[in-house]
């Protein structure tokens, strides 16, 4: 997608509000997309906005705890996963994000606790296998890291390649604090895979 079709989606979202105010699901998706084009603070309004209107809605507790976890709020992202995993317990995602939260703040170990629970609940889950490898790295265990890294890309053989893109994306929005994120993480896969 390009600018103007992001620019678009937005106008979309805010019509679909316009008309039906209480569409959790439109200020979910327009979180998202403010996201990518790095509005990180007015994204997670529109997480909190879906979850006024839909208390169970399990994706924008990750997806605000996601941006918060960027935004090094980690407190504020470590309760949102935490209110996801009340949600559904058994969704891999809220302990992904946590263990990214861990990772940041270089509780390695503790990070890797989480990526292994969320490979419980979602043993083919491609980015939670790179994640793991990389604080396995951080803590000097590169077979280890190695192995996660191939699964990582037996899960999903393009995972470089779409981190490539989303980089390449990211960096043409301006959007430089994801995409540095993807660009660090693309170097270690690269290095240790």
């Amino acid at each position: 997608m390009n600018l103007g079709q992001f620019q678009e989606a937005i106008e979309n979202y805010d019509t679909a509000i316009k008309y039906r105010l209480n569409y959790s699901e439109a200020y979910h998706n327009k979180g998202l997309t403010l996201a990518i084009l790095g509005q990180l603070q007015s994204a997670i309004e529109h997480f909190d906005l879906a979850i006024q209107y839909d208390p169970n809605d399990l994706n924008a507790y990750c997806n605000k705890s996601y941006v918060l976890n960027l935004l090094k709020r980690y407190s504020e992202a470590m309760e949102s996963c935490n209110l996801a995993i009340k949600i559904d317990q058994n969704c891999a995602d809220p302990y992904y994000i946590k263990g990214m939260i861990f990772e940041k703040l270089g509780k390695h170990q503790d990070a890797i606790k989480n990526y292994d629970i969320a490979a419980k609940y979602n043993p083919n889950f491609a980015k939670n296998y790179l994640e793991k490898g990389i604080s396995l790295v951080s803590l000097g265990q590169y077979s280890n890291a190695k192995e996660n890294f191939n699964l990582a890309i037996k899960y999903n053989p393009n995972i470089i390649a779409e981190y490539e893109a989303m980089f390449k994306k990211l960096t043409e929005f301006e959007n430089f604090t994801i995409a540095k994120e993807y660009e660090q993480k693309l170097q270690i896969l690269k290095k240790y895979s």
